[in-house]
């Protein structure tokens, strides 16, 4: 099995480390709605996450997400590189 770690650098890109190739996911991350999902891309456009949604809650045997509890999901997920980058300067005076 591929050990999978992630990895920011130090101009504040993440990396995705499967062995020895990094892949870099530069920010900013934005968000972009589709018919029954969110998808979050990075700034080459490259697709990070997708979180899918129904719109009418209940129809489905599977529990799956309503519109709001996906946009929400998506919306924090692309605010993770800011969000590390403000960590790093914790603390500092």
């Amino acid at each position: 099995m591929a050990r999978v770690c992630y990895q920011r650098h130090r101009r504040g890109d993440f990396y995705l480390m499967r062995g020895r190739a990094p892949r870099r996911f530069p920010p900013p991350w934005s968000v972009e709605e589709q018919d029954a999902c969110f998808v979050v891309r990075d700034a080459n456009g490259q697709q990070l996450s997708y979180v899918s949604f129904e719109d009418e809650p209940g129809r489905s045997a599977a529990n799956l997400l309503t519109r709001d509890e996906a946009r929400r999901i998506a919306a924090n997920t692309a605010k993770l590189p800011e969000l590390l980058r403000r960590r790093q300067t914790w603390g500092v005076r």
